[in-house]
């Protein structure tokens, strides 16, 4: 769910994004698992990344965009 709704809010907030989907691409899940991290979504923007739900960083990304 968590998913769903931070990449409803990138969405209303027109902010460019790029979704990996570990289910469609597997490979990708060695990166996270390089990264620390072991729960979805999984966001990153230049030096920036959290895990989780936080339309708070996703707005104040788009403050800056």
């Amino acid at each position: 769910m968590a998913c769903v709704m931070s990449k409803k809010l990138a969405q209303d907030l027109k902010l460019t994004y790029k979704e990996i989907n570990i289910d469609e691409q597997p490979d990708a899940m060695d990166y996270l698992i390089e990264q620390g991290v072991h729960s979805m979504p999984y966001i990153e923007y230049n030096e920036e990344h959290w895990v989780g739900f936080q339309p708070e960083k996703l707005q104040a990304l788009a403050v800056k965009a």
